[in-house]
């Protein structure tokens, strides 16, 4: 008798192992990459004799990302340069990003310093932003032209357009 109570609690135990099974769940957050800008457009005053430009205002970049890796890219429609549709005449400046600090150590900033905006870009490799992003002050410089001695540029206005996107890296 005492053999077969103790068969019967080994085949319970054996049997009640065979019935486990496990739960798995999982979960994930999907990417959140945004920019936006303020105080757009920017506008510049020209007396059309090739000396510097003045600016009205700064304008900023707000950058936000959950993703520990992402780029931040600038394509200028004409390259860096302000540009007539009536003459064809183009006026170079220049556009400088501030890198803030908000605890990434890993960015580099192509527009650090006043350069040609066209094709730079801000790469960030180790940081994701706080929620409500990050700020970049956005500078624009027109400094004086070569030649300017021989300019007189035509009263008309020059514009460009500088399409700004975030992505994954």
């Amino acid at each position: 008798m005492k053999k077969l109570v103790a068969l019967a609690v080994v085949a319970f135990v054996a049997i009640g192992a065979s019935f486990a099974a496990d739960l798995v769940i999982n979960g994930s957050v999907t990417a959140a990459l945004s920019v936006a800008i303020t105080n757009s457009p920017i506008t510049v005053t020209l007396d059309g004799t090739g000396t510097a430009g003045t600016v009205d205002r700064t304008a900023t970049l707000n950058a936000k990302s959950n993703k520990k890796n992402w780029t931040v890219s600038f394509d200028s429609a004409n390259d860096g340069k302000l540009k007539s549709a009536l003459t064809g005449v183009e006026i170079p400046y220049l556009l400088q990003a501030s890198t803030p600090a908000w605890g990434s150590a890993g960015v580099t900033n192509g527009l650090a310093t006043a350069v040609n905006p066209e094709g730079k870009t801000i790469v960030v490799t180790d940081g994701k932003t706080p929620r409500d992003g990050v700020n970049f002050t956005l500078t624009v410089t027109v400094p004086a032209q070569d030649g300017a001695a021989e300019l007189f540029e035509a009263a008309t206005d020059y514009t460009d357009t500088i399409t700004i996107s975030i992505a994954a890296s």
